[in-house]
């Protein structure tokens, strides 16, 4: 008699195929003055809208420092913190960030700044979007 080996085929979560694409408006260049927006988008495979996701933005200056906020603490960005009543990604996987960059004593050079976002638990590589900030 012979020995007949089988493999099992094994199947990956296609749950756990997540995307984020960061989007700025005005597009780049963004004048200094420091008002704009940024949306993140987090899709599926079928690049549908995923909703419900934490998302936690940052932003770094021309020198890879992080930009300050009006604390003197680096400026971080998150929808439904921990004791705020923010939402998580809408039904189509949308969030919506309206920081204004402080441009402070320390920080006032225009230049191309990197604005990350991670998606909390979603076991994909922060995102990177460079933006170039004008005077």
């Amino acid at each position: 008699m012979s020995n007949v080996n089988q493999q099992e085929e094994q199947k990956l979560d296609s749950t756990s195929e997540l995307n984020a694409k960061i989007r700025v408006y005005p597009s780049s260049p963004v004048s200094m003055n420091g008002l704009y927006t940024m949306s993140v988008k987090v899709t599926d495979k079928y690049n549908k809208g995923v909703p419900n996701q934490r998302v936690k933005l940052s932003v770094t200056d021309p020198q890879g420092k992080p930009v300050l906020g009006g604390d003197g603490k680096p400026q971080v960005y998150t929808n439904a913190a921990e004791g705020y009543d923010d939402t998580l990604t809408y039904s189509d996987g949308l969030i919506y960030f309206t920081p204004y960059l402080m441009l402070n004593n320390y920080q006032t050079q225009a230049g191309v700044y990197t604005i990350e976002a991670d998606v909390e638990g979603a076991g994909i590589k922060p995102v990177q979007k460079q933006v170039e900030f004008i005077k």
